[in-house]
């Protein structure tokens, strides 16, 4: 579907584009890459130096607390960036961990020593999975705080949910931020 009617572009219109892509190929001051919907180009060094933001690299690196790592994240919508956070926990992942308590390598535990293994247990599997999603959010949020996110590495193209109150890391306009402990 097209976004304009170029017989009506006239010189001196004013325009927008935003999209993401990947980079697929490089060589002699030029980068060819292809966006979301297939469509591929070239574009040169200078002009990927100045307009392209990516997702990986670090210039430099800053400790956050948790608020502003938050408050970073909720304000660069549509900008490409990597973020590492902890999954939504789940009763299979905290009886998975209790079920790896047994049998203990043909150990017999004492009462003292299941109890501390099942506490160890118990607050790991409270803590989710760690995930890195490399892509984009717009600002939608669901009706449980979390903020509905693209992620481009993702093979099927379904949107992902990212909590932002467990993000560890974020690396947005080549800074990576950390929540410091």
């Amino acid at each position: 579907m097209s976004k304009c009617d170029i017989n009506k572009i006239e010189v001196g219109d004013i325009f927008s584009r935003h999209s993401y892509g990947s980079v697929v190929h490089k060589e002699r001051g030029l980068v060819r890459v292809k966006n979301e919907e297939g469509f591929e180009w070239t574009v040169s060094n200078d002009i990927v130096e100045k307009e392209f933001s990516f997702s990986g690299q670090v210039v430099e690196e800053k400790e956050v607390t948790r608020t502003e790592i938050i408050e970073i994240f909720k304000m660069h919508p549509r900008f490409a960036l990597s973020v590492n956070f902890n999954k939504k926990v789940n009763a299979p992942d905290v009886k998975k961990a209790l079920y790896e308590l047994y049998p203990n390598k043909g150990q017999i535990l004492s009462e003292a020593n299941f109890k501390k293994a099942v506490n160890a247990a118990v607050s790991s599997a409270l803590v989710g999975e760690e995930r890195t999603m490399i892509g984009y959010h717009t600002s939608a949020v669901d009706n449980t705080g979390r903020i509905i996110f693209t992620d481009m590495k993702a093979s099927d193209g379904r949107p992902r949910q990212v909590d932002p109150r467990t993000i560890n890391w974020l690396i947005v306009d080549n800074v990576k931020y950390t929540v410091r402990d």
